[in-house]
C-alpha cells in the first residue's frame, strides 16, 4: 500500500534528515541489493538487523531504518525513497510534470508550458521531462500531479471517435 510509503516519507521530512544522508542510504540499498533482503528478512533477529543499519547507515537513519525494518516495510524502501522526494519536492514548491510529444519543443514552448502549470498549481518551480512519443501523431499530452492534458491529434481523434459512437 502506497499509504505507508507517503506516512514514512513525510515523517522523514518532518524528522528534518538531510537530503544528502537520504541520497546517501539510498546508494546504499541500490549498491548492494542483498542489504534489503537481509533487512526485510523475518527470520533474523531485530537486534542483528539493528547491528547492521549501525554499522552501514549514517545515525540520523538509524531509528527510522530500525522502525521500518521492526514493522515489516523494508521491502517498501525504494517506494519510500521516491515518496520522500515526492513529499520534499511539493514541500518546497516544486512540481513534476512529463510532456509527451511527437517533436522536442522549442525553448520558448517549454517556458510557456511551465508558466501555464505554475499558474494552475501555484508551485515556485516546475521539473518538466520530455518524452518522445510519436504515437500521439501530432501535439502533446502534459501530465502533472494526478492530471492529463490531452492535446495530441490521436487524443483529438479518440474523442471524435467517441462522441461519433455515442450519436
Amino acid at each position: 500500500m502506497r499509504q505507508t510509503s507517503i506516512n514514512y516519507a513525510a515523517a522523514l521530512y518532518e524528522l528534518g534528515i538531510p537530503k544528502q544522508l537520504m541520497q546517501e542510504a539510498q546508494k546504499n540499498f541500490e549498491n548492494v541489493p542483498q542489504l534489503k533482503e537481509v533487512l526485510a528478512n523475518p527470520t533474523m533477529e531485530r537486534k542483528k538487523k539493528h547491528e547492521i543499519i549501525r554499522r552501514v547507515f549514517p545515525k540520523e537513519l538509524h531509528g527510522f531504518l530500525e522502525h521500518v525494518s521492526d514493522y515489516g516495510n523494508m521491502r517498501k524502501i525504494q517506494e519510500i525513497f521516491n515518496c520522500y522526494q515526492e513529499y520534499t519536492e511539493k514541500q518546497t514548491g516544486i512540481l513534476r510534470a512529463v510532456l509527451f510529444c511527437v517533436t522536442l519543443p522549442e525553448e520558448k514552448q517549454k517556458e510557456q508550458i511551465k508558466l501555464f502549470l505554475k499558474r494552475n498549481y501555484s508551485c515556485k518551480e516546475v521539473k518538466l521531462e520530455i518524452v518522445k512519443n510519436p504515437s500521439l501523431l501530432g501535439g502533446f499530452v502534459l501530465k502533472a500531479g494526478s492530471k492529463e492534458y490531452d492535446w495530441s491529434l490521436s487524443g483529438k481523434l479518440k474523442r471524435l471517435r467517441e462522441k461519433m459512437i455515442r450519436r
